[in-house]
């Protein structure tokens, strides 16, 4: 009967822990969602603590070291979860105006907010994919991460608008 609890309760631990959700520091990622030209919403909570976040843009900086975005069509969120391995964002999230192609997404899933998404994985990848008020979002995981496809549309089904 001990045993019986003991594994219950590993079970119940670990089922919790996967679950949990925490807020990130937005500071730096709202930086650069002033020079986009759409309306950008970003994640609100993610399953892990970032211990890095990279924001990547196609950017310049002015004589000034004035920040410049020369592509306001595109904007993608790298969120790092070990700081040994900065090559490797365990999960990419990209906002474009553009639609982009459902390059492996095969699936269709249902969201809170949206009518659908599509989901899918290459072996490498998994990415979720959805479209709101003319926006088209992707949220990436790398296969080896611990990032759970539910785990993807839970994000999705939580993201913030920036004003």
């Amino acid at each position: 009967m001990k045993w019986y609890l003991l594994v219950l309760l590993c079970l119940l631990t670990a089922c919790s822990s996967d679950n949990e959700f925490v807020s990130y520091d937005k500071d730096q990622v709202l930086e650069y969602t002033d020079y986009v030209n759409f309306n950008v919403e970003i994640p609100s909570k993610l399953p892990f603590e970032p211990e890095k976040i990279t924001v990547a843009a196609e950017e310049v900086h002015d004589e000034d070291e004035k920040l410049k975005v020369t592509n306001n069509n595109f904007l993608e969120l790298q969120f790092h979860q070990n700081m040994n391995d900065l090559t490797t964002p365990s999960i990419t999230y990209r906002v474009t105006n553009n639609e982009g192609e459902h390059d492996y997404a095969d699936q269709s899933v249902q969201l809170e907010e949206t009518e659908s998404a599509m989901y899918g994985t290459n072996g490498k990848m998994k990415m979720l994919m959805w479209e709101s008020k003319g926006v088209h979002y992707k949220l990436f995981a790398h296969e080896e991460s611990s990032v759970s496809k539910e785990q993807l549309i839970e994000i999705a089904n939580h993201y913030t608008a920036v004003e």
